[in-house]
């Protein structure tokens, strides 16, 4: 995506600079700062994926978007198909689609693109059975 933000650089700049050539190198230099932001944000990508712990959801994409969100926040987890998309939700995704949908407690829909969606709504959801039976077991030690 990056590259093939450069390669009509060159020519739109010669036709830009037929008109104004300050305004030729403005278009120019916006264009390679995109590129490199765009850059930036691919392999800030690779580098901070998103991520489980014992308690949290940590929902990691690029440079900008850095979310987490306790287990027990959330309420129910699905995969979605390209016709599920609502679009009252949050969207967390690269450039791919989004294809699971997470729905926490306070009604809030965030839909989210992975690349094994299955994997890691099967992950989530044996952790939630897990507190699950860990509360249920205290409450009726507490009895």
């Amino acid at each position: 995506m990056c590259i093939a933000n450069l390669l009509p650089t060159p020519v739109l700049h010669i036709i830009i600079a037929q008109f104004s050539t300050t305004w030729a190198w403005i278009t120019t230099a916006v264009v390679l700062l995109t590129s490199c932001f765009m850059w930036a944000e691919y392999r800030a990508t690779l580098a901070r994926p998103i991520s489980l712990s014992r308690d949290l959801l940590y929902l990691r994409y690029g440079t900008l978007t850095n979310r987490v969100i306790t287990r027990r926040d959330i309420r129910s987890m699905r995969a979605l198909s390209w016709r599920d998309q609502a679009s009252k939700a949050t969207r967390y995704q690269g450039c791919g689609a989004v294809n699971v949908e997470i729905i926490l407690s306070d009604g809030e829909a965030i839909h989210i693109g992975l690349d094994e969606p299955g994997r890691f709504i099967a992950e989530i959801s044996a952790q939630l059975c897990d507190t699950a039976n860990h509360l249920h077991q205290q409450q009726r030690r507490q009895t």
